[in-house]
């Protein structure tokens, strides 16, 4: 997927030029129920989410969509519907790591209401994701509660 060349326009190299998750990280999801995806008929795979759960969260691992792709709500959908898998599952937040400097990163997940938030596991997360990065580009933690719409629906079996 196409999804590291806007990186590049940057200067973020490293980041454009990171090879997407491998086959067997991406079945490992598949395998968990925690990952989704957007196909079109015309060009298959456009966009993807892969998720873990976490001892408090269920935690947005990845979000992906193609450029070409882009300001077509596929990230908002796939996080929305991680949401209520988050629900399902009890997690009573979303939370993600993302570039703080990077447009289409902290402020785009600030506009569907993740907030900055740090507890040890995200603080785990952001260590061993520092550890790849060849840049010196400022990540952070950000949460979201599991709205209580979701939970109520989780609970009644109707999510």
């Amino acid at each position: 997927m196409a999804a590291g060349e806007p990186f590049r326009e940057l200067g973020m190299l490293s980041v454009a030029d990171d090879d997407p998750p491998s086959s067997e990280c991406l079945m490992e999801a598949i395998e968990r129920e925690m990952c989704w995806v957007y196909e079109t008929r015309t060009a298959g795979v456009v966009a993807y989410l892969a998720a873990i759960g976490l001892d408090a969260s269920l935690h947005i691992e990845q979000v992906s969509v193609d450029p070409a792709f882009a300001r077509l709500r596929y990230g908002a959908r796939l996080i929305e519907h991680a949401e209520q898998d988050a629900a399902a599952r009890g997690y009573p937040l979303l939370t993600l790591t993302t570039f703080t400097e990077v447009p289409w990163n902290a402020p785009y997940y600030s506009s569907l209401g993740f907030r900055e938030h740090l507890n040890q596991e995200l603080e785990e997360v952001l260590s061993h994701e520092d550890s790849f990065d060849a840049e010196d580009w400022p990540r952070i933690g950000m949460a979201r509660e599991v709205s209580a719409a979701h939970r109520v629906l989780a609970a009644s079996g109707t999510a």
